[in-house]
């Protein structure tokens, strides 16, 4: 893990810990406690995928993590879904069966996590088309892609060249999954600011428990919001790619629909945003300048 990655990491920490401490200062704030419990989500990931980067290589355990991994991030990005779909249909016991966090799917024994999969899977199969009807992102090979993650988990093999090709794939995943983190914490602190004018202790100490130590170093360039064109809803993991001829940045929106690039040369870029059952948009001409903040909202349609 690179100095800055961690840099992140502990910030992040520390930003989850100080919103925990001062939970009563946004009780009936259901965003901001959305986002603080995807901020502990995406930081329990980050931590496992160390622990895979970490490993020395030479045992068969480092295998049979890398599957357990993939399986319990998506079938927790299936969980969320279920819940959002169990809130608007006032479906309560479907919420709570499927109220897993991240630590629920991946740090418990692995006959547990095997199970608690399945619920996630089972549900949100039963409740597919009521769920697409009811305009939650989800679809049949969304689901069918994390039975077949614990699949691959429960018949690992545990061999020598699966354990290699996973710690390398850790590797290339710490970075796309760092740079999430670091866009959930923004969402923290820009939602936290919304309490400026009556709480600016609170507003204070979420900004300083994120720009500790050489973080505030790096600047937003450009922002992205992305939203659904027609009902305006913020959409989740759309993918981006902003390229200038020469270097990829390549990012994927946060909850509330957000994607933010801080390490981008001056120069013109074209933006390419994608995501399933909608159509791909290009924003060509995007001019990035060193401390200014280019911001652009982006409506996506239905395919």
């Amino acid at each position: 893990m690179e100095a800055t990655e961690l840099r992140i990491l502990n910030a992040g920490e520390t930003l989850h810990k100080y919103g925990m401490d001062h939970a009563e200062e946004y009780l009936l704030d259901e965003a901001l406690i959305g986002t603080f419990a995807d901020l502990h989500d995406v930081i329990e990931e980050v931590k496992a995928i160390k622990l895979i980067e970490d490993n020395d290589n030479t045992g068969v355990a480092v295998g049979k993590s890398g599957k357990k991994l993939a399986a319990a991030m998506e079938c927790l990005a299936i969980a969320k879904l279920t819940r959002v779909f169990g809130r608007k249909s006032h479906n309560e016991p479907l919420r709570g069966e499927v109220n897993f966090s991240f630590t629920d799917l991946y740090y418990v024994d692995d006959e547990l996590a095997v199970s608690r999969w399945k619920i996630v899977t089972d549900d949100a199969s039963e409740y597919l088309l009521a769920m697409e009807a009811l305009g939650i992102r989800i679809s049949a090979p969304v689901i069918a892609s994390a039975v077949a993650k614990a699949a691959a988990f429960v018949l690992d093999e545990n061999s020598t060249t699966v354990v290699r090709v996973e710690v390398k794939t850790a590797t290339l995943d710490m970075k796309g999954k760092i740079k999430e983190l670091d866009d959930v914490a923004e969402d923290v602190i820009g939602l936290a600011t919304g309490y400026l004018l009556t709480n600016e202790t609170f507003v204070n100490g979420c900004t300083f428990a994120y720009r500790k130590g050489e973080l505030g170093s790096k600047h937003i360039l450009l922002e992205l919001h992305i939203v659904d064109d027609v009902t305006g809803v913020k959409l989740k993991g759309v993918h981006s790619d902003a390229f200038d001829g020469i270097t990829h940045h390549r990012g994927v929106s946060s909850r509330n629909g957000n994607v933010r690039e801080k390490t981008m040369a001056n120069g013109n870029y074209s933006v390419v945003v994608s995501y399933p059952t909608y159509v791909s948009q290009t924003i060509p001409n995007v001019g990035i300048e060193a401390g200014k903040i280019r911001r652009i909202t982006i409506r996506l349609m239905k395919v």
